[in-house]
């Protein structure tokens, strides 16, 4: 009688423990996750996207108006991944700072940046640009998601108008298919003065 009694107490309170992901995550916990922006798909079955995708996206940038031009790469191993995050640019002027972020909308063949609209701000962190100060210690709460330079650090070109990222920047919070979509969307490069002298759209490049 005793042992049938610990069976059931067992069996109740095995009912009333959260479930938990093979992280030990708790399922429920990714509708939580999710609104803080970040793109770890833990939760019930159905919400997770395929763990064996990988994607990469590439934005080439480019101008009819100015000497700019180069790519920035993205690639996430996995939808739960970060995404990571290098450019290389040509044509800059030399030693000077330029910014760069992801727009909400694509561009044309005619590369108007200007149909690129505003920076990706999904989270709506940006109240007025009077106001806005992207801390890149406190991301999530202060910058526009899409603020890469604000997130990262600016752009610094050489003496000869080259750049290229020094290292591998890793976002959790953008995700090029999934979460906070990237994927056709643009990437801008705005000079010092906020003038978006290059651009180019964010395309998903085809699996090797």
């Amino acid at each position: 009688m005793l042992c049938r009694f610990a069976t059931l107490v067992a069996v109740i309170c095995g009912a009333l423990l959260p479930l938990t992901s093979a992280q030990g995550v708790p399922q429920g916990t990714y509708r939580t996750i999710q609104a803080r922006g970040l793109r770890q798909n833990y939760g019930p079955s159905g919400s997770q996207p395929n763990p064996k995708v990988s994607d990469t996206a590439i934005a080439k940038v480019a101008s009819h108006t100015t000497t700019v031009s180069g790519q920035v790469t993205f690639y996430q191993a996995d939808p739960r991944a970060p995404v990571q995050i290098k450019y290389s640019l040509t044509g800059l002027k030399p030693n000077q700072i330029y910014h760069y972020h992801v727009h909400e909308s694509p561009v044309g063949e005619n590369l108007d940046c200007s149909a690129a609209g505003g920076h990706y701000d999904p989270t709506k962190v940006n109240k007025g640009a009077a106001t806005y100060k992207c801390n890149p210690n406190d991301a999530f709460a202060t910058c526009e998601l899409g603020d890469l330079s604000g997130r990262f650090g600016p752009i610094v070109a050489t003496g000869t108008g080259l750049a290229q990222s020094s290292q591998t920047y890793r976002d959790v919070y953008l995700g090029i298919r999934n979460g906070n979509i990237i994927a056709n969307r643009a990437v801008v490069v705005h000079n010092e003065k906020g003038d978006r002298v290059a651009c180019g759209n964010i395309l998903v490049q085809a699996a090797n």
